[in-house]
């Protein structure tokens, strides 16, 4: 069982994701690199927000899509259909304010300007509202929050049989990741029989960048429908099963002589990881499904390792009893 298990992990190249699988940045996608990307644009857009905080009085704001050029002779004609005539007609100054995509309408009334906000205008076919300028930035920011900071993450899940429905998948993760959508749920094929899957169910999923670590934590050994699932990570290297870290599989990871903990060498460990209480496992615990058996089939089935240990200890018991004859001579 373990040895499958490392080989269905390593066999599976998940750094490597191609472009036609909804991925536009290139023949290789790197879910570290577009997290990294993501959150130097978070930290940006925060310290551009704080120093540009608003102050205007008897001001409306209304935003625009980047690509959307706007005319301000028929910006204001559309909002002339919105608000009644006097309304419009204290309307004081239209223009851009901050960048080109947004527009700021004065009113030299300030019982006009609190009748007219929020109402919503229609231009070029779509609606557009009016938003007073002390709370354009807090819906602004929760736009932005809501496109600029999504990222997009591709699960690969494999041993899921073929009769557990869609529905029952969304649930999983629902209860698993919440706040994570999932976006779009994929049976992969094989390469020469398109008609036929290969057990492989890809999984498209959206979140905020601010929940990227439980979206890595995710990634491993869980159970749906009573059945026995490995979850891998697009565009991240092997998960190990033994620390839980990215970069190596099971076998390939260091285990603690003294502790029996993963992660770590004779060397690194300390009183306090040996005597510690380690958590109370469930039935969905990695280690409950593979642990013992890995442990077995690392250490009992390389005889080559036995025998190694075994002449090693045969030479250093060979040159202890030669020092202690010299001794004795001397």
């Amino acid at each position: 069982m373990s040895s499958s298990v490392d080989r269905n992990i390593s066999a599976q190249p998940i750094s490597n994701l191609k472009a036609n699988q909804n991925d536009k940045r290139g023949s290789r996608f790197c879910l570290k690199s577009y997290y990294n990307r993501k959150v130097a644009l978070k930290q940006k857009y925060s310290e551009r927000m704080e120093n540009q905080k608003i102050q205007l009085k008897s001001c409306c704001l209304v935003s625009f899509e980047q690509k959307n050029r706007v005319n301000a002779d028929k910006l204001v004609e559309s909002i002339k259909e919105a608000l009644n005539a006097d309304e419009f007609e204290s309307i004081l100054q239209v223009g851009q304010f901050r960048s080109t995509k947004i527009w700021s309408i004065h009113f030299n009334d300030n019982d006009k300007f609190v009748s007219a906000s929020n109402k919503k205008f229609k231009f070029d076919n779509n609606m557009y509202q009016l938003i007073p300028a002390n709370e354009f930035d807090k819906k602004n920011e929760k736009n932005t929050e809501n496109n600029e900071f999504t990222m997009t993450a591709f699960y690969r899940i494999h041993w899921l049989p073929l009769d557990v429905p869609d529905n029952e998948i969304v649930d999983f993760f629902n209860s698993h990741l919440s706040n994570v959508d999932v976006d779009e749920i994929k049976h992969e094929k094989l390469k020469l029989f398109e008609n036929i899957n290969n057990e492989v169910v890809k999984i498209k999923s959206k979140y905020n960048v601010s929940l990227h670590n439980a979206v890595l934590d995710f990634a491993g050994l869980h159970k749906i429908s009573n059945c026995q699932i490995l979850v891998q990570l697009c565009g991240m290297p092997p998960k190990c099963l033994g620390c839980k870290k990215f970069g190596h599989i099971r076998k390939e990871c260091s285990k603690c002589s003294s502790c029996k903990n993963f992660g770590q060498t004779s060397r690194e460990c300390s009183f306090a990881n040996r005597t510690r209480v380690m958590p109370e496992q469930s039935e969905y615990d990695q280690e409950d499904i593979v642990g013992q058996d890995e442990m077995q089939f690392t250490e009992s089935t390389d005889p080559r390792a036995t025998i190694m240990i075994w002449c090693s200890l045969l030479l250093l018991k060979t040159l202890f009893e030669s020092r202690r004859e010299i001794s004795r001579i001397v």
